[in-house]
């Protein structure tokens, strides 16, 4: 593959993993139908499998339905994309005591495509 050929794969997986993110920003859990693998495999939260990705999705947009990520840095080496995203929500939850708490994360994540 020429070199230009290859920045535009990068450029293509790096777009999947934008394309996740505003999916999930929508509530679109049909995303993961379309991008993850049946054995997919979260090595942080050991959430394992397509099927099981959707549970954990439902259960954090239940729980945080103003739950909105914005990546901030992306980069992409053969297949494997490393991206930087924040995450925020206004509401509360039965989680937190306190009226009109804000949670804010931060998180490194590292996919295969």
């Amino acid at each position: 593959m020429t070199k230009g050929g290859v920045q535009c794969l990068l450029e293509e997986n790096k777009a999947i993993i934008r394309k996740m993110v505003e999916a999930s920003n929508k509530k679109d859990l049909a995303m993961i139908d379309e991008y993850m693998a049946l054995d997919f495999v979260d090595h942080s939260s050991q959430v394992q499998g397509r099927e099981n990705a959707k549970q954990g999705y439902s259960k954090v947009l239940k729980d945080y339905p103003d739950f909105h990520r914005t990546i901030e840095d992306i980069i992409a080496e053969g297949d494997k994309i490393w991206f930087l995203e924040r995450g925020a929500r206004a509401s509360t939850t039965n989680y937190s005591a306190a009226k009109d708490a804000r949670l804010k994360s931060c998180r490194l994540s590292m996919t295969r495509v």
